[in-house]
């Protein structure tokens, strides 16, 4: 098969679904978990708001990507759900839901919502003016979601667990160590470079990992990204521009921000998959055990 050594250069992970998919999300274990997760939230929603329980949701989707979401969460739905609607800031190619490319800080549909969902990371995601994720972005996001709900509706929000926060993969200083992961099949990477679906090929990359604190940023620069076909050959490269940055925050940060904004109920949950041990649970308010910390809060309106 002849295969193309071109050049794609991007603006950051999130501007190209195939790049970030193939580094971050290789698998759909995660997605999977996160939308039986926002059921088994919206489920403890349901009882609390019996009214909730005769209508079709309405759900709003912040930084919904290409929208792999609302599949899963209608496959795995118990309830009935009406429209479903992702907001996202990168226009995407063929996206799997109804998509509005706009600023999730300041965007919405032109109805009210019963849910918002911002799933996978977005509160740690979320940028504002200055570019990067801020506290001040992640409250006018929840801002956003507060203003656009139904009387009893609520926002689900996941973020990095404070376990993640503390143990962050910090470059040593020595030479970049070359990280290297496959492309999965499918993946449209592999048409971009001229791969074809079911031979071996995969990305490498040198990876540098610093923590502004500052900031409170976690920035993640990957250097001399190169596409390899199954023979170890590089058939292609990929550069970008701005490394990923995400936003460690503590509970009660984000805690302050919900409130700020207006929440005045929150639930807290641990949905988490680690070394093949699902968790979908709901927390109590008070913490006894000291690995019982939270992923995700559904802030009530």
């Amino acid at each position: 098969m002849s295969k193309s050594k071109k050049l794609i250069i991007i603006e950051h992970p999130y501007s190209d679904y195939d790049f970030y998919n193939c580094v971050f999300v290789p698998s759909r274990v995660p997605k999977l978990l996160e939308a039986e997760g926002a059921c088994f939230a919206i489920e403890n929603l349901i009882n609390i708001n019996p009214k909730l329980k005769n209508k079709k949701l309405d759900i709003v989707e912040f930084m919904s990507g290409k929208g792999e979401f609302e599949k899963h969460i209608r496959d795995e739905a118990r309830f009935e759900i009406g429209n479903y609607v992702g907001i996202d800031a990168v226009e995407q190619d063929k996206p799997r839901t109804e998509l509005i490319v706009g600023d999730v800080l300041t965007i919405f549909p032109k109805f009210k919502a019963d849910v918002v969902l911002a799933l996978y990371y977005s509160a740690s995601s979320v940028s504002g003016p200055e570019g990067q994720p801020s506290p001040r972005a992640m409250r006018s996001m929840s801002m956003n979601a507060f203003k656009n709900l139904n009387d009893g509706g609520g926002f689900f929000l996941g973020f990095a667990a404070q376990g993640e926060a503390l143990s962050f993969d910090l470059s040593d200083g020595e030479n970049d160590e070359e990280n290297e992961v496959p492309i999965p099949i499918y993946n449209r990477l592999r048409e971009k470079f001229g791969l074809g679906q079911t031979e071996k090929a995969s990305l490498s990359f040198e990876q540098e990992n610093v923590y502004d604190r500052k900031n409170g940023l976690m920035i993640e620069t990957m250097k001399n990204i190169k596409v390899k076909d199954g023979d170890d050959k590089t058939v292609g490269r990929i550069e970008m521009n701005q490394p990923l940055k995400q936003l460690y925050m503590s509970e009660s940060h984000i805690v302050d921000n919900l409130r700020q904004v207006g929440f005045k109920e929150l639930i807290f949950f641990d949905i988490s998959f680690d070394e093949g041990h699902v968790n979908i649970e709901k927390l109590d308010s008070i913490m006894t055990e000291s690995e019982q910390f939270a992923t995700h809060i559904l802030a009530i309106k």
